[in-house]
């Protein structure tokens, strides 16, 4: 779950339970876990036929600005006013309320942050345009110095950090291609992530069985598997020449 610790709050019944370490199989024999890459490639849209499109891009900009993910996710400085000010100054920490080891916020119109966010802020599409906090520099934001995780996500990091984090590694970053290129990669795709989704289900329930691989493999070749992946092996080497360079 991408939140255990908000579907089970009580730290002893997180005990009961460890993360599990990477498996191997037949076709891979080494252990590896995705990990984030911190970075995300965010959506920004201005209309064609917009009037100001510097301001549209100051505006984008704004977010960026250091504390303003604070008001995305928080909402204004605590006032009888839900107008956020720009940038954030004289941050009020009793805003938020720090109690028994964890911290929980005090919204404006007396909700909790989830519904602040979605009744007055309106854009929330599972984070910021811009830049987010790590904890430990969102706690310092907030004023917070001295906060600490609840003890149920804490035990649940723990875990992770033992079980996973030793085999963690990069997966394939954000590429960007050409037009041309996008669309014939888009053309591949279709048909390709048809297949492998029907096959994988017959795979699964045993209407295929795993002997056919080889026939799986060839019926992939055949739609063009091998001209796509060829479009990202470029683009991931072009990547990689620009951060080498």
């Amino acid at each position: 779950m991408a939140a255990p610790f908000i579907n089970m709050p009580e730290p002893e019944q997180y005990r009961q339970y460890e993360s599990l370490i990477p498996l191997t199989s037949a076709y891979n024999s080494e252990r590896v876990w995705p990990v984030g890459t911190s970075l995300g490639q965010g959506t920004f849209a201005i209309a064609y036929d917009t009037e100001y499109p510097e301001a549209a891009i100051r505006m984008a900009n704004v977010f960026f600005e250091e504390g303003i993910p604070l008001l995305f996710w928080l909402g204004p400085i605590k006032s009888e006013s839900y107008e956020p000010q720009y940038p954030i100054e004289g941050w009020d920490p009793s805003f938020c309320y720090y109690e028994d080891g964890a911290f929980g916020i005090e919204c404006p119109d007396g909700t909790d942050a989830w519904t602040y966010i979605n009744n007055h802020v309106g854009i929330y599409n599972g984070g910021p345009v811009g830049f987010m906090y790590k904890d430990q520099q969102l706690y310092d934001q907030l004023g917070m110095h001295d906060a600490r995780m609840p003890e149920n996500e804490l035990i649940w990091r723990e875990s992770m950090q033992a079980n996973v984090a030793p085999y963690e590694k990069q997966p394939l970053p954000t590429l960007f291609l050409d037009v041309e290129t996008l669309e014939r990669a888009n053309e591949l795709i279709t048909p390709i992530n048809d297949y492998i989704e029907t096959m994988e289900a017959k795979f699964i329930m045993g209407n295929e069985p795993l002997e056919n691989i080889d026939a799986f493999k060839e019926q992939l070749k055949s739609l063009g598997i091998e001209e796509f992946l060829q479009i990202y092996q470029d683009a991931y080497d072009a990547y990689l020449a620009n951060v080498a360079g």
